[in-house]
C-alpha cells in the first residue's frame, strides 16, 4: 500500500511539472482574479488615498463617474495580468521543484522563497500597469483614459514616472510573497490531511480556503506598507510630493499617527482573501484539467515492480 502511494504521489509530481500547464493555469487565475475583484481594489486605492469610510467612498466614485468608475483601468489590467501572472505562477513552480517545496512534508522556507522570487518577476513586469491602474482610480485628475493618462505620465515624470513606487512595492512584497506563498502551502497540506485527501490534487474548497487564509494574512500584516506604496503613486496627482518610501511614512505617521498605516486594512483584508481564493482556485483547478492532457504527449514513465 505504501509503495502504492508513493507511485501515485511520485506520478503527480511528472505530471504537474510542465511549464506550459503553469503558463496557462497561471493566466487564467490572473485573469479570473482581477476581473472579479476589481471594484474592490478601486474601492481599497481610494481609501488608502483618503481619510472617508467605505460606504462613502463608494458613493464618491459613483456619483462622479457612474458604476462604470469601480472599473476604470480594467482593460489595462486585463490587457497585463494574464500573461505575467502565467508567468509568474510558471517561475513559482520552476522555484518549487528546484528548492524542494513540491515534496511531501511542510516546506516553509523553500514555499517563501518561491514565493518572492515569482513576485518580484511579477512586479518587474506589472509595474507600469499598476501605475496606469492606480492613476485611473484615484479619480482626483480626470484623465480621458487610459492613453491620456498614458501621455500624462510620459510627458511630465519621464519613464520613471511608470515604475514610482516599484522599488517600495518590490521591498513590500518580500514578506507579502513570504507570508502568502508559505502559508498557502502550508494550510492547504494541513487542510488535505485534516479531511483525508492528501493524495487528491483537484479539491477546490481546501484551495479555496487556503488561499483566503494566507491571502488575509498578508494582506493585514503589510498593510502600512501598501499605504506608503499608494501614497507615492498618486502623490502627485493629489498635489503632494513625497521623496521615498522613509519619508512617506513619516508623513503619514505626523498627519494621521499610527491609525493612518491601518487606513483601507479591512478592504485589504478582504480584497486580498477573496482574490487569493479565486486566484489559486481556479490556477489548481485549470492546471488539473490541463495536466492529463499534455502528459499524454510526455514520454511515459518506466515501469516499476514493487511488493505485492
Amino acid at each position: 500500500m505504501e509503495f502504492l502511494v508513493d507511485e501515485a504521489l511520485e506520478e503527480e509530481l511528472q505530471q504537474s511539472s510542465d511549464p506550459r500547464v503553469h503558463l496557462i493555469a497561471g493566466a487564467c487565475a490572473g485573469l479570473m482574479e482581477h476581473c472579479g475583484m476589481f471594484p474592490i481594489d478601486t474601492t481599497h486605492q481610494q481609501l488608502a488615498g483618503s481619510r472617508t469610510s467605505i460606504a462613502a467612498t463608494i458613493r464618491t466614485i459613483v456619483a462622479k463617474n457612474g458604476v462604470t468608475g469601480l472599473f476604470r483601468g480594467l482593460p489595462v489590467v486585463v490587457a497585463g495580468s494574464a500573461p505575467v501572472h502565467g508567468v509568474a505562477f510558471s517561475i513559482y513552480e520552476f522555484c518549487k521543484r528546484l528548492l524542494g517545496a513540491d515534496q511531501p512534508g511542510h516546506h516553509l522556507l523553500a514555499s517563501s522563497m518561491s514565493g518572492v522570487v515569482a513576485t518580484l518577476a511579477h512586479d518587474a513586469c506589472l509595474a507600469p500597469v499598476d501605475t496606469l491602474k492606480q492613476r485611473l482610480q484615484f479619480s482626483a485628475r480626470p484623465y480621458r483614459g487610459v492613453w491620456d493618462c498614458f501621455g500624462h505620465i510620459l510627458k511630465s515624470e519621464g519613464v520613471s514616472g511608470f515604475y514610482r513606487g516599484y522599488t517600495t512595492a518590490a521591498v513590500m512584497n518580500l514578506p507579502h510573497a513570504s507570508i502568502y506563498y508559505g502559508a498557502y502551502e502550508s494550510i492547504k497540506k494541513l487542510l488535505k490531511r485534516a479531511t483525508g485527501k492528501e493524495y487528491e490534487s483537484n479539491d477546490p474548497v481546501t484551495h479555496m480556503l487556503a488561499g483566503a487564509a494566507g491571502g488575509c494574512l498578508a494582506g493585514g500584516l503589510t498593510n502600512p506598507l501598501d499605504v506608503g506604496k499608494t501614497r507615492l503613486q498618486v502623490g502627485t496627482d493629489a498635489g503632494k510630493s513625497y521623496r521615498g518610501m522613509v519619508s512617506t511614512l513619516r508623513t503619514i505617521y505626523r498627519e494621521d499617527g499610527w491609525a493612518g498605516f491601518t487606513k483601507g486594512i479591512r478592504p485589504r483584508m478582504v480584497f486580498h482573501s477573496m482574490s487569493a481564493a479565486i486566484s489559486w482556485t481556479t490556477y489548481e483547478y485549470i492546471k488539473h484539467t490541463l495536466e492529463p492532457s499534455f502528459s499524454s504527449h510526455s514520454p511515459p514513465s518506466s515501469n516499476k515492480s514493487g511488493p505485492s
